[in-house]
């Protein structure tokens, strides 16, 4: 039987920050295993990340923490590979966008189909509470940690 957690904000981060690695990492060979051989697990992402509206090879270095001419390589094979376009802006020729094309899409939508499922079929072996339940803790996760800015923290010692 599963002890349930205290509800303090510190046992609450404990928690997330246990939980979550695991999680993301299963999620992620899920990906890569759909993908196999079409795409490694850092050009999904871009995919990914490209899908989800980000438009500059400066946005993605800056998102996954690289040094810009390193996203700007990994790029340019996506283009070669014709997964990815760059397109002028149309307020600014000189800031390149970057889009996917239906061959990028579909990659992308194949690696996020095979998590969706995985992720269907465990949700399935949750009750309909534990459903609703989870749902709501979902939402406030959501609104707690995604929809906020991340602020100047001042780090207690």
């Amino acid at each position: 039987m599963n002890k349930s957690p205290s509800n303090s904000p510190l046992s609450l981060s404990k928690k997330l920050l246990e939980i979550l690695p695991p999680i993301v990492h299963k999620l992620r060979t899920i990906a890569r295993t759909s993908v196999k051989g079409k795409v490694t697990l850092a050009q999904f992402r871009i995919l990914a990340q490209i899908n989800s509206g980000v438009k500059t090879v400066g946005e993605m270095a800056e998102l996954q923490a690289v040094a810009q001419p390193t996203m700007s390589k990994m790029v340019d094979g996506l283009v070669r590979r014709g997964l990815v376009k760059r397109n002028f802006a149309v307020q600014d020729r000189r800031q390149i966008h970057l889009v996917l094309t239906k061959k990028g899409l579909s990659t992308y939508q194949h690696g996020r189909g095979a998590v969706e499922v995985y992720l269907s079929q465990e949700m399935r072996t949750l009750s309909e509470k534990e459903r609703a339940s989870l749902a709501e803790a979902l939402i406030q996760i959501e609104n707690v940690l995604v929809k906020r800015e991340v602020p100047l923290l001042k780090i207690a010692t």
